[in-house]
Order: structure tokens, then C-alpha cells, then sequence
């Protein structure tokens, strides 16, 4: 009996990630390291990233200090003792949807990652700080300890801007434009810090 799956054919960000997650039942995942907010300017990954495992995986589950802020990354290459901020070495783009209206956001030589890149996608309907927001989701990450490829990023974010009902989601693809060897990730709000929450890095390994 196989047992295959077939990936979304649309643009649906919602049937995007429960794609992802049923691939993640379909491989061992193992955790490597777990980041605490307490009011943090950014949380850390500066170990653990070392080509043994296919690709690294970030669950993120966080609430913001400040209303309506985007979350970005950054990558080192050199265990976290520098973050690569300059130079446009970064490439991303996002599709998605809040309500009704259909979100877009790109930016083809940036100096971060934009996850939830804030005013760019819709105004407002960035990541919420009250009650029932914040924002839940994946980041894959592959080809960190390849020297011959860039590293690439993969998120189908859900975040929620008003506690009641406005929640919106978006499909991410970026990249980080060099073949250096990434070994540590900062995840960091556009303004302010983060809250409460946390952000748990995981080995992603293929079932013998």
C-alpha cells in the first residue's frame, strides 16, 4: 500500500502546511535545541546546525512585545559571533491570504529574511501581542552544510493580528545568496522584542 502524498497543486497556504506536517509523520525528528523569550531582542540557534541532518526545522510559537511587528531571520556563518546583516545576501517572497484580500510581499536583495515581514505584507496584519495572538508555525531550513548550493528556507506561517477573528497566512520561499556554510539562525522582531513564547530547532532525518 503506498502511502505517497500528493502536494497541493494552488497557492493555498493553509493546504500547504497541512501537507508539511503530514511529511514531518512520515520522517524522525529530533530535538536539538529550545529557545525561552522573556522580553528577548532575538532568539538564537548558534549550535547543532552541522550537515548531520537533512534539513533543520523551527517550531515557532511566540507573542511579540509590540503590536502589529513582522519576525525576521538571519543566518551566521561563523557560530553566531557575527549575523549577516549587510551586503542584500538574502531573497524572499510570500504569498498569501488575511480574510478576503490576497497578500504579496518580495524582496530580491534584502538583508534579512522576512517571515512575517510586517508593513510589507498588508499594512496592519502583521503579528498581534494580545490575547489569543502571536504566531505558530514552521521554518525549514536545507543545504545549511552544502558548500555547493545556497541555503533555502521554507514557512507556511498562521498569525493572528486581532484576538477575534482576523488571522491571516502565508506561504514564504527565500534564500541565503552564498555558498558559505551557515551554522547558527536569529530570529528577531522588526521592532521591540519578544514576549513570551518559544522556538524549538529540530534534527529532520529520513526513516530507515
Amino acid at each position: 500500500m503506498s502511502h505517497a502524498l500528493t502536494a497541493p497543486t494552488i497557492h493555498d497556504p493553509v493546504a500547504l502546511q497541512g501537507y508539511q506536517h503530514e511529511l514531518y509523520k512520515q520522517h524522525d525528528l529530533t530535538l536539538l535545541a529550545t529557545a525561552q523569550a522573556t522580553s528577548s531582542e532575538s532568539l538564537d540557534f548558534t549550535s547543532g546546525i552541522d550537515g548531520k541532518y537533512k534539513k533543520i526545522v523551527f517550531e515557532i510559537d511566540i507573542v511579540p512585545t509590540s503590536d502589529d511587528v513582522g519576525l525576521n531571520m538571519r543566518v551566521s556563518v561563523d557560530a553566531g559571533t557575527s549575523w549577516v546583516s549587510t551586503g542584500n545576501l538574502y531573497d524572499w517572497a510570500i504569498v498569501g491570504r488575511s480574510g478576503p484580500t490576497n497578500l504579496t510581499a518580495n524582496d530580491a536583495s534584502a538583508n534579512e529574511i522576512g517571515l512575517i515581514p510586517g508593513g510589507d505584507l498588508g499594512g496592519t496584519n502583521a503579528i498581534g501581542n494580545g490575547i489569543r495572538e502571536g504566531c505558530r508555525f514552521d521554518v525549514e531550513m536545507r543545504l545549511a552544510s552544502d558548500d555547493s548550493y545556497f541555503t533555502e528556507f521554507n514557512a507556511n506561517n498562521i498569525f493572528w493580528w486581532t484576538a477575534d477573528a482576523e488571522t491571516c497566512t502565508a506561504h514564504l520561499s527565500g534564500g541565503y545568496l552564498s555558498t558559505n556554510i551557515v551554522d547558527a539562525v536569529q530570529f528577531f522582531p522588526e521592532s521591540g522584542y519578544i514576549s513570551t513564547g518559544t522556538i524549538k530547532m529540530y534534527g529532520y532525518a529520513d526513516r530507515p
